[in-house]
């Protein structure tokens, strides 16, 4: 086995909690077969060690204790509509993996049918919007039993994402009059949000 230390990062699609934990589990058995020990095995970090014999000096035969490292971070890219509050929402994973190079070149070649460029996850991170719910402010909103204006809150559900743009059913919501402490009802056909979208340092 080659003991030259390589750090990688790979990119992938985003993974389910099964898929991710098989993986994770494929790459412990892989190191086990090739004599590593865990150290730490969970589903976002694994750390491995090995003891192998180093060459021949005037003592004898020299131990080297080598090392593998896979870690998981989520790449997240925040959304955010109407100046509000930004969601992060997590688009793919990124795999650190630092291991002598034949170690390393194995557990890549298992990442590699998961493997994902990261321009095309920005490009397709749109999808994971859908479901989600985001506030809408309308603006000069008048109260039905005073007549006073004021900004109203609406929640967006998106159904669809096309490019920067959100769209979402109608429905109503009970809105309490600023003034006069009254409730009454809006009323909304289907509206179009625009998404602010701005990968996040991971």
């Amino acid at each position: 086995m080659k003991r030259d230390q390589g750090t990688k990062a790979i990119n992938t699609r985003l993974l389910s909690d099964s898929e991710l934990d098989n993986l994770m589990n494929s790459f412990g058995a892989y190191l086990t077969s090739q004599g590593f020990t865990p150290l730490v095995h969970s589903r976002k970090l694994l750390q491995y060690q090995a003891q192998t014999q180093g060459k021949r000096g005037h003592g004898g035969k020299k131990s080297k204790v080598v090392q593998v490292s896979v870690s998981v971070t989520d790449l997240p890219i925040g959304f955010g509509v109407d100046d509000g509050p930004e969601v992060d929402v997590p688009v793919g994973l990124g795999f650190g993996i630092s291991a002598p190079s034949l170690v390393s070149s194995t557990l890549v070649s298992m990442l590699a049918p998961y493997a994902e460029d990261l321009e095309r996850l920005k490009e397709d991170s749109g999808k994971y919007l859908v479901g989600m719910t985001f506030n809408k402010r309308v603006p000069g909103v008048a109260c039905d039993h005073c007549g006073y204006v004021q900004e109203v809150t609406i929640p967006i559900s998106i159904s669809r994402v096309e490019g920067i743009r959100g769209y979402g059913p109608g429905g109503s919501v009970t809105v309490i009059c600023k003034k006069c402490n009254r409730s009454f009802p809006v009323n909304w056909d289907s509206l179009t949000i625009e998404i602010d979208m701005t990968w996040k340092n991971s």
